[in-house]
């Protein structure tokens, strides 16, 4: 369903809000669909320091999203 994840954006919005612990962040949903008919959906999240995270659910752009936050601390040892 195209608009499931536009359903959940309040929430992937206040865990991102957590992330960005008062600092500037951005979310965006993204709908695209081709001439063939296919479609592509895009959930966005960024936060300057470390930049745009993406996936085609907000959990999955989440979680790239610690992943990266992780991985610029130094808290996953270059996993």
């Amino acid at each position: 369903m195209i608009f499931k994840e536009l359903r959940k954006m309040p929430y992937a919005k206040g865990q991102l809000k957590k992330l960005a612990n008062g600092q500037y962040h951005s979310i965006s949903y993204e709908v695209t669909e081709y001439s063939s008919h296919r479609i592509e959906k895009r959930c966005a999240v960024y936060i300057p320091q470390y930049d745009y995270s993406v996936g085609p659910t907000w959990n999955d752009a989440l979680q790239a999203l610690k992943k990266q936050i992780k991985r610029m601390e130094g808290k996953d040892n270059g996993k």
